[in-house]
């Protein structure tokens, strides 16, 4: 559904860097010419790896906190939901008042965004964009919006790995202790 979405609003705002903005400013005419990037295969490799570990985050987060919940360990499966749900609601909110904030903020942007799928929509965009712009040797996009999609993604995982993974390293750490053993899936998440 979300890369259905992103392949959608890829076409759509598809413009070519080649074209010529015109502004008239009192009787004087300036041009700019846009700055063009061309995806290249690299890129292509690190959005599939980032998407693939976005799945694998997600994927051990729910082994551990479904791990402590089925041994009748509620208080620390609620704590690891907590560091999981939370931090990602945050990082939702971020990413939806940057859509709103370009001015780019449509329906589709609060449904992915209410569906904790916001940041994978900004990374199926950009693979989306990767993948047209490989097969079609034509197809470049503008420099600044590649390197804003980017920005605003790793700015999400600086988020993330502040407000969800450090409080979840403590939080396993501390449960260790306590427990005096380790969970094989609690090693492994992170």
């Amino acid at each position: 559904m979300a890369g259905k979405m992103a392949a959608a609003e890829l076409k759509r705002d598809n413009v070519s860097c080649y074209e010529t903005v015109k502004k008239n400013v009192s009787a004087i005419t300036l041009h700019r010419e846009i700055e063009c990037y061309r995806f290249k295969l690299l890129d292509l490799f690190y959005y599939v790896a980032s998407v693939s570990f976005f799945f694998i985050d997600i994927a051990t987060d729910s082994i551990v906190f479904m791990g402590y919940f089925l041994q009748g360990e509620f208080v620390w499966g609620c704590f690891a939901l907590c560091f999981t749900i939370l931090p990602a609601a945050v990082i939702q909110m971020f990413s939806l008042r940057w859509y709103h904030s370009d001015g780019s903020i449509k329906n589709v942007h609060w449904l992915l965004h209410f569906l904790f799928l916001g940041v994978l929509h900004r990374y199926l965009i950009l693979l989306c964009s990767t993948i047209y712009s490989l097969r079609s040797k034509r197809f470049v996009k503008d420099k600044n919006w590649v390197y804003r999609q980017e920005s605003d993604i790793c700015m999400l995982h600086l988020f993330e790995s502040f407000m969800g993974a450090a409080p979840q390293l403590i939080l396993q750490l501390y449960i260790m202790a306590v427990l005096r053993y380790t969970p094989l899936w609690t090693s492994k998440s992170k």
